[in-house]
C-alpha cells in the first residue's frame, strides 16, 4: 500500500520506517530543511515536496514535469459544497496585505485540485497521513480529493494541553473509539448517576482551567505565548 505523508516532521520518518515493516510503501513525503536529506537518504525512491511550497501551489521539485489530468465533471459537482471552505482558507494566507483576489483564489484551487487528483492517481496512492486536521488550504484540498476517490485517510487531532492525541481517519466523524466511550459513560451516569473517574492529569488540567487566564494560555498556545502577548499590546497602543 502506497502512502503520501503530508508531514515535515522528524518522527513522521520514525512512523514510515515501522510501517514499511507491515508492507507500507512510503511514497511521498512533504519535506523541510531538517528532514529532506533524511528522507532522502531513508526512501531515495520517495517524492520529496517541500512543505513551504506546497502551501503556495508549487509542484514537488520531483514532478516538474508531470502532466496534470483533466478534472471529472462529477469531481466538480461533488467537491462544489467544499469550495467556499476552502477560499475561505486562503485567509490565512492573505492575512497582512488583503491581496489575494477571489479570481486568484479560485485558480490556486483548481490548479491544487488537479495536481493532488493527477499525484494520488498516477502514483497510486493508497493512504494519505495528515499531521493533523488541514490547517492549510493545500491540505484540506488534498483531504477533499481523498474523500472523493475513497482514499484511505488517518489523522492525529492534538487534544488541549499535553493529554495525547486522538486518532482518527476524518474529523467530521471523530474518533468513533471515543464517540462510543463517551456515549457509554453517559449511559452508565444516567443509569446509576455516577460520574466515570478521571485521570490524574485531567484532574489537574480542570483545576488549572478555573484558576487565571494566564495560567492557561501555555497549555494551550505553547511556543505563541510571546506572539499572542505582543499582539495584544499592539491592539492596546492602537487604540489609545
Amino acid at each position: 500500500m502506497k502512502v503520501l505523508f503530508t508531514s515535515s516532521q522528524p518522527y513522521t520518518i520514525l512512523l514510515a520506517k515501522k510501517m514499511v515493516k507491515n508492507g507500507f510503501i512510503p511514497t511521498y513525503f512533504f519535506t523541510s530543511s531538517d528532514t529532506k536529506s533524511i528522507i532522502k537518504k531513508e526512501f531515495p525512491d520517495a517524492i520529496i515536496h517541500n512543505y513551504h511550497n506546497a502551501i503556495k501551489g508549487i509542484p514537488s521539485e520531483d514532478l516538474q514535469e508531470i502532466e496534470l489530468l483533466p478534472l471529472e465533471i462529477e469531481m466538480l459537482n461533488y467537491l462544489s459544497q467544499y469550495e467556499s471552505i476552502a477560499l475561505s482558507m486562503l485567509d490565512r494566507n492573505d492575512s497582512i496585505s488583503d491581496s489575494f483576489k477571489h479570481r486568484e483564489r479560485l485558480d490556486y484551487y483548481y490548479q491544487t485540485l488537479k495536481y493532488w487528483y493527477t499525484v494520488i492517481l498516477k502514483l497510486d496512492i493508497k493512504l494519505v497521513y495528515f499531521e493533523e486536521e488541514p490547517h492549510q488550504a493545500n491540505d484540506y484540498i488534498l483531504y477533499l480529493v481523498t474523500k472523493y476517490l475513497n482514499i484511505n485517510t488517518y489523522m492525529s487531532v492534538r487534544t488541549i494541553s499535553n493529554l495525547g492525541i486522538i486518532p482518527m481517519k476524518n474529523f467530521e466523524k471523530g474518533s468513533i473509539p471515543l464517540i462510543k466511550l463517551y456515549n457509554k459513560n453517559i449511559e452508565e451516569y444516567e443509569n446509576k448517576k455516577t460520574l466515570p473517574k478521571l485521570s490524574k492529569h485531567l484532574d489537574e488540567y480542570f483545576k488549572k482551567i478555573r484558576g487565571t487566564y494566564n495560567d492557561i494560555l501555555s497549555d494551550h498556545l505553547w511556543d505563541q505565548v510571546e506572539e499572542y502577548n505582543n499582539s495584544i499590546k499592539k491592539k492596546k497602543s492602537e487604540t489609545y
